[in-house]
């Protein structure tokens, strides 16, 4: 489980303000971040991950304090277990799949590593060999998780991860992470501001409005919540 409740002085549009999370993530489970732009989803990301310090407030996964500001304690980043995927392409585009694969992990467990059954996890046996260039946007996305499994991440933080793509790639994209979920058991975050990903992919809600967020919902009660404000034909 992870247990958030961090409070970070943030720039939005409407001036200086204050994110305040005070939330539990429950393990196994694909939680949506959701909120509009400038509310503070990627600042919450990077506070989990260890890219950013919260000026307030603790951080705990499976019962181990990733951070505590009062206590000065921070697990460095690396050291934290998490597979972390942004909207961008993330690959070095100077390596190979089977590079940007290893390149994150140790030497004893590069030796460990069965390469192809990671691959063949994501559906990319045989492109060990391929550079990013000649991969698709969804391919780009599939190698990227193929990394956070080798590293063998128990969080994964996905950014936005499916804005540049298509709906096809998207929904392909949406079975192999239900599936790595229920294989893996993982904890998975999801940044998203599009209603079909959070109602699609998710089982759950942290909506952050106003820069704070508190309470997580089941993607029933956040369709009930959309639907007040006038969208209708929800993919549920």
């Amino acid at each position: 489980m992870l247990s958030v409740a961090i409070s970070k002085n943030i720039n939005s549009h409407e001036g200086q303000t204050s994110l305040e999370v005070n939330a539990s993530f429950s393990a196994a489970k694909i939680t949506a971040i959701y909120g509009n732009s400038g509310e503070g989803k990627t600042t919450l990301f990077n506070s989990i991950s260890g890219l950013l310090d919260p000026d307030k407030g603790q951080i705990i996964f499976n019962d181990i304090l990733w951070f505590d500001k009062a206590k000065k304690i921070k697990v460095k980043t690396q050291n934290r277990n998490i597979g972390y995927l942004f909207q961008e392409d993330s690959l070095f585009p100077h390596f190979t799949v089977k590079q940007n694969i290893l390149f994150p992990l140790s030497k004893e467990e590069r030796e460990e590593i069965d390469l192809d059954e990671v691959l063949d996890q994501v559906g990319m046996k045989g492109f060990a060999e391929r550079y990013p260039n000649q991969l698709s946007g969804g391919q780009k996305q599939r190698i990227a998780i193929a990394r956070a499994l080798a590293k063998k991440s128990e969080l994964l933080l996905l950014d936005e991860p499916f804005s540049a793509l298509d709906l096809e790639i998207k929904q392909k994209l949406y079975k192999l992470l239900l599936s790595v979920k229920e294989k893996m058991g993982l904890t998975v975050l999801v940044v998203s501001h599009d209603i079909v990903d959070v109602l699609t992919l998710c089982d759950e809600v942290l909506w952050i409005k106003n820069h704070q967020a508190s309470d997580i919902i089941t993607k029933q009660e956040f369709a009930e919540e959309i639907k007040k404000l006038g969208f209708q034909n929800l993919p549920l």
